[in-house]
C-alpha cells in the first residue's frame, strides 16, 4: 500500500455531488437524489481519498447485513486524478474498512462493463447480472 494516503469522512456538497452524478445510473429506484440522501442520512457514508492533504478521489458506501453475514457495498466513486487510478490506489484502504466492519466480501454494482477488468484485477468476479425495466 502506498504511504501517506489516507480515507476520511468528508461533508456532502455540490462539487461531490456534480461529480458522482454521472456514476449513478439514473434509475426509476434509484439515482443521485437518492444516494445524496443516504449520506445525509447516515445509512450511506461518503469518503475522500487524500494524498498529501489533496483529494484524488471520493467514495460512497454502506454495510449490508443480510443472512447473517455483512458486505461492504461500494456504491458510487470518482476519482480526481482519473477513475482507475484512483480505485487502484485507494482499494486497499476500503478493503481495510470493509475487514473493520468485519464484512464477509465487498460488493459494486458497475454501470460500464469496461470497469469489469479493473476490478477482476482487484480480485473480484463477476456474480450476477441485474436487468431492470421501468413502468
Amino acid at each position: 500500500m502506498e504511504a501517506g494516503i489516507s480515507l476520511r469522512e468528508i461533508l456532502w456538497n455540490d462539487d461531490i455531488e456534480r461529480r458522482l452524478a454521472p456514476t449513478v445510473i439514473d434509475e426509476p429506484t434509484y439515482s443521485i437524489a437518492n444516494l445524496r440522501a443516504e449520506v445525509l442520512r447516515g445509512t450511506s457514508k461518503l469518503v475522500g481519498g487524500f494524498r498529501a492533504g489533496q483529494l484524488e478521489g471520493v467514495m460512497v458506501y454502506f454495510v449490508d447485513v443480510f443472512g447473517g453475514e455483512a458486505e461492504f457495498v461500494l456504491q458510487a466513486g470518482v476519482g480526481m486524478i482519473g477513475d482507475k487510478a484512483a480505485l487502484q490506489r485507494y482499494y486497499p484502504l476500503l478493503e481495510q474498512v470493509a475487514r473493520a466492519h468485519q464484512c464477509a466480501a465487498i460488493r459494486t454494482h458497475l454501470a460500464r462493463d469496461t470497469y469489469i477488468p479493473i476490478y477482476g484485477r482487484l480480485g473480484f468476479r463477476k456474480s450476477e447480472t441485474v436487468m431492470r425495466k421501468a413502468l
